[in-house]
C-alpha cells in the first residue's frame, strides 16, 4: 500500500499586487511517495520534491488570469497528461482550436475562472474553477483542478496555483470547492489535504483508459 508523508506547509508569501496578477515565492513541500504495483507492472508514480527558499530564489514566478494567447500552451501542457496519466480519462491528444470552447466558459472574475502560473515568463501550469453539474442547484459548487508542464512539477507551482484559486474564489458566491483525485497520485493527495481540503470518499475502479481500470478519491473544501 503506498504511504506519504507531508511536511508542515510555510504560508506562501504575497506581496502588494493587483488582483489579477500576483507574483509568489514557493513554499517548501516535501512528500514521500511510495506506490504499489499493479499486474506485475510499476503503478503511476508522483512526488513533490523539498524546494528550498535558497533554491527559488533566482526564480520568478507570476499568477494571472489566462489570456487567449496562452491557449496553445495550455493544450501543450494538457497533452501530456493525456498521453502520459490518469490525471485526465482522454486518451486523443487535442487541438488548441478544439480547446477554444473550453476556454471560452472561463473568466478574470466569478465562479469560473482560470489562472496561469508563468515561471520566468513561461507558462508552465494552470488551474481552473469548473462548474460541478449544469443543474442550478449546484451554482455555488465548482470543481477545480491543476495541470503543470512535466518539467516544472516538485516546484510548489501547484500549491500556488490553488492558493490564488481559493482566495479569488472566496470572494465570489461559491461555498463548496471540490476536487477528484485518480489513483494513485499520493502527491496530488497531499496537495489538497495540505490546502485544507478534506477526503469524502472513493469511487472504485468506475472509469476506465487504456483498458485499464481507475478509481478516484474526492475532496471538498467548503469557504
Amino acid at each position: 500500500m503506498g504511504r506519504s508523508l507531508l511536511t508542515n506547509v510555510p504560508a506562501p508569501t504575497r506581496p502588494v499586487a493587483n488582483p489579477w496578477a500576483v507574483s509568489w515565492s514557493y513554499a517548501a513541500v516535501t512528500v514521500f511517495l511510495e506506490t504499489p504495483r499493479r499486474g506485475g507492472k510499476p503503478a503511476l508514480r508522483d512526488s513533490l520534491r523539498i524546494v528550498t527558499r535558497a533554491q527559488c530564489a533566482a526564480v520568478t514566478v507570476h499568477l494571472r488570469s489566462a489570456a487567449s494567447g496562452d491557449l496553445p500552451r495550455l493544450t501543450e501542457i494538457y497533452n501530456w497528461y493525456v498521453q502520459n496519466s490518469f490525471a485526465t480519462f482522454d486518451e486523443a491528444p487535442v487541438s488548441a482550436e478544439n480547446r477554444r470552447a473550453w476556454f471560452g466558459t472561463y473568466a478574470a472574475a466569478g465562479p469560473h475562472q482560470l489562472l496561469v502560473a508563468e515561471v520566468d515568463g513561461t507558462v508552465s501550469g494552470y488551474a481552473s474553477s469548473s462548474p460541478y453539474r449544469s443543474h442550478p442547484a449546484f451554482s455555488a459548487t465548482v470543481e477545480i483542478t491543476v495541470y503543470l508542464a512535466n518539467d516544472a512539477r516538485g516546484q510548489g507551482l501547484g500549491a500556488q496555483l490553488y492558493d490564488e484559486l481559493l482566495g479569488r474564489l472566496a470572494a465570489e458566491r461559491v461555498h463548496s470547492v471540490l476536487a477528484a483525485v485518480a489513483l494513485p497520485n499520493a502527491a496530488s493527495v497531499g496537495l489538497h489535504l495540505s490546502r485544507g481540503f478534506r477526503e469524502v470518499g472513493t469511487f472504485t475502479d468506475y472509469a476506465t483508459k487504456g483498458g485499464q481500470p481507475i478509481s478516484s478519491t474526492w475532496f471538498e473544501k467548503l469557504l
